[in-house]
């Protein structure tokens, strides 16, 4: 066997053996007539979306055909650039046409060149092939080097060369078994399919796959690319119903995770000393994100069927991108021996990956409810939330005539004002609890006109007054001036989510807020000057603002104990477990609010053992004074019940 081989490649023979190994890689004819036909119905699928959303809106339908002619010219011109095109290109490429050594070693094969020397090792080929004057050294299903007949005396010495790599590279391979079928085309649909399926789940649950999996085809990637948006579609699709729109502003936040992959590939690759892997990084990354994505799904459909699972949902939004991340890390540090490179694998995942997924809002509604022109949630306030220029300049006029709606309480008469809060604005459980206890209270409690209700949410933003510490303590000072603070009653009702450290949130992005905890609580009350008070506060570990209210003219009321949670504040509810039991159900019944209590703590903490969550353990301190004045009020309210006809 001859040991060097000299040889140079003409423009044609690259192009030529570029295409060449590109046809032969393609696969079978069944899976390219199946991923056509998925990519069409795909598209098909967008078109059809695109119809009905917009057809709703009264757009001519020559927007439509519009859509689709361009997507026609589209498909026309990359087709035509990929026949035409690419042969074009390849020949302008003077890299492999500078002249070469090849050298055949004991160990393997050594290229020399201008700027080039490179070795490989006999396990490292899978195979050579002679075709059409072209000798192919086969490092993997899309590495190769190609050879001309030049190199060779004949065509004999080329075959005989060929036989050689093939053998040698057999007899090192694991088993001794020669691998040339790595270059025969993909296996048929179903098994590509089901070997992909398999290789996902595998590297998800951090388990090993065979060495060369998977491919790293860059056509297996773009059809993950594109299979990446059925979770998120058919999840909307599932919560939403046909009658939704597409909406085209989320489509590049669902596909936020493809160039972050992408990223996270080259770092890696980077970091292995790899180069040549970004593809298989970006495909097994790619996989991960789908069986991730269906796994959040499938997740999050039984939790929203599982009460007392269902706050577990809001942690998914952190869990799924560092799965991400440590499953792709750990399936790069298996290609190379322990050291300092798996460090450095794990660092590109996590920096690439976990850190901006799980540190970002991610919208990807891409199929969402239809916009009701007549819904108050589509004006212009609602969308831009407390940034639109009408909410902007009209907030501070809103809060003017809710303190001015307020009336002067009636001498000899036990009247009672009540300000109900809404802290959370993403959640409309929370307003519709207070605009509902707010009408209870006009029925049952003679309190119209002694109303304020703060509310944050983004479709009621033109109708009440933010919740805020500046607003409340505008509300509180208001009522002080028109209520007889020796003989009326404040009612301050809270409603939102709390945390651990005993923080009543208040939130309506973009807006800031100011803190709203108990101790700041004390002191806007003590401010306004009302002495007779009753607070009630539903929220997670409520109960931590019970000691620091304490007084002997105040209630307190909590929806749980400090460190408890309390539960029901899911968007599409109606009202929170305490809610429901204290205010819909006891309060209807009784005009004592210490009674009330009595008969909705059994109940919460039996629907909470039904929906098998742990005790929220209601709270209630009652001071002396405040004991009196509710007597009387109670007293006041049975005997006008009692003499209406």
């Amino acid at each position: 066997m001859k040991e060097a081989f000299f040889y140079s490649l003409t423009p044609d023979e690259f192009a030529g053996a570029v295409l060449h190994r590109s046809r032969r890689n393609r696969p079978a004819w069944p899976f390219r007539v199946a991923s056509t036909l998925a990519v069409v119905a795909f598209f098909g699928a967008i078109g059809f979306l695109f119809a009905i959303s917009y057809g709703r809106r009264s757009v001519p339908g020559a927007a439509v055909m519009v859509a689709i002619v361009v997507l026609l010219v589209a498909g026309v011109a990359m087709y035509f650039l990929a026949v035409y095109g690419a042969r074009s290109i390849l020949r302008r490429s003077t890299y492999m046409a500078a002249p070469r050594t090849l050298y055949v070693e004991p160990e393997g094969i050594r290229q020399t060149g201008d700027k080039v020397d490179v070795f490989h090792r006999w396990g490292s080929f899978t195979g050579a092939e002679f075709h059409k004057g072209i000798v192919y050294l086969d490092l993997d299903a899309v590495h190769f080097y190609p050879i001309p007949l030049s190199a060779f005396e004949s065509s004999a010495q080329a075959e005989e060369f060929v036989a050689h790599v093939n053998e040698r590279a057999a007899g090192v391979s694991p088993g001794g078994v020669p691998t040339r079928s790595s270059s025969a085309v993909e296996p048929d649909l179903a098994r590509a399919t089901g070997r992909a399926a398999a290789d996902a789940l595998r590297i998800a649950f951090f388990l090993p796959v065979k060495e060369d999996h998977p491919s790293g085809r860059w056509s297996a990637i773009f059809a993950l690319g594109l299979l990446s948006l059925a979770a998120p579609i058919l999840w909307a699709f599932w919560n939403v119903g046909a009658e939704g729109e597409w909406n085209w502003y989320s489509l590049s936040s669902a596909l936020l995770h493809i160039p972050l992959l992408l990223a996270a590939a080259i770092g890696t690759a980077y970091a292995l000393g790899r180069p040549a892997d970004v593809p298989r990084l970006l495909m097994a990354g790619l996989l991960v994100a789908v069986v991730v994505d269906f796994t959040v799904a499938l997740v999050a459909a039984l939790l929203a069927e599982q009460p007392v699972l269902n706050q577990g949902v809001a942690h998914l939004s952190w869990l799924a991108p560092v799965w991400l991340a440590l499953a792709l890390g750990t399936y790069a540090c298996r290609l190379i021996e322990p050291g300092v490179r798996r460090l450095l694998v794990l660092a590109c995942c996590i920096l690439f990956l976990a850190v901006p997924l799980a540190s970002i809002y991610r919208d990807r509604e891409i199929w969402h409810a239809p916009n009701d022109p007549d819904d108050k949630s589509d004006s212009k306030e609602a969308r831009y939330g407390p940034g639109g220029e009408d909410v902007f300049y009209k907030q501070s006029n809103v809060l003017a005539e809710a303190l001015q709606s307020i009336r002067p309480g009636r001498k000899g008469i036990v009247d009672v004002f009540f300000i109900g809060m809404a802290g959370y604005g993403r959640q409309d459980v929370f307003r519709k609890e207070v605009e509902s206890v707010t009408q209870i209270f006009r029925d049952r409690f003679g309190a119209d006109g002694h109303v304020i209700q703060l509310i944050n949410n983004p479709k009621t933003l033109l109708d009440y007054p933010i919740a805020s510490k500046t607003s409340l303590a505008a509300a509180l000072k208001r009522v002080a001036e028109v209520m007889d603070n020796d003989e009326d009653v404040l009612v301050l009702y809270m409603t939102s989510h709390g945390s651990e450290d005993h923080r009543f949130t208040l939130s309506l992005w973009p807006l800031a807020f100011h803190e709203l905890d108990p101790a700041t609580l004390r002191q806007v009350l003590d401010e306004s000057g009302i002495r007779n008070r009753v607070v009630i506060v539903s929220g997670c570990y409520s109960g931590g603002f019970v000691k620091p209210l304490e007084s002997a003219d105040t209630l307190v009321i909590t929806a749980s104990a400090a460190d408890r949670n309390s539960f029901g504040c899911s968007n599409e509810a109606e009202w929170t477990y305490f809610g429901k039991a204290y205010f819909d159900d006891a309060l209807r019944g009784t005009h004592s609010f210490t009674k009330a209590f009595e008969t909705a703590r059994p109940k919460i903490a039996e629907r909470e053992k039904k929906d098998k969550y742990p005790p929220s353990e209601p709270q209630m301190a009652v001071g002396v004074s405040i004991a009196a004045r509710l007597e009387a009020l109670e007293s006041q309210l049975e005997g006008s019940r009692k003499s209406s006809p």
